[in-house]
């Protein structure tokens, strides 16, 4: 019977480790992981067109993840080699 409760039940959440992760059901993590990729290309572009490095952006915050450890990921990381590499070959 618990198999078949949404995932953001608060019985689920309880099950998963917590209070916290109520209302987390595949959705939010999709919308979560979209903002994030949104908020990564507009640091990308505006890292690549402008003079001033901006700062990178914060993901969205999960119930599921470490505040302590590192948040870049690969995407950020390889759009960062790729505008230092423009830079360079630029002469920047």
């Amino acid at each position: 019977m618990i198999r078949q409760l949404p995932p953001e039940s608060r019985t689920v959440a309880a099950l998963r480790g917590g209070a916290q992760f109520t209302g987390w059901g595949v959705d939010r993590y999709l919308l979560a992981s979209a903002v994030d990729a949104i908020r990564e290309t507009t640091y990308a572009v505006v890292a690549a067109n402008s003079q001033r490095k901006p700062k990178p952006p914060k993901p969205v915050p999960r119930p599921d993840t470490n505040p302590g450890r590192s948040t870049k990921n690969r995407f950020v990381a390889m759009a960062g080699a790729q505008i230092a590499a423009v830079k360079q070959a630029r002469g920047e």
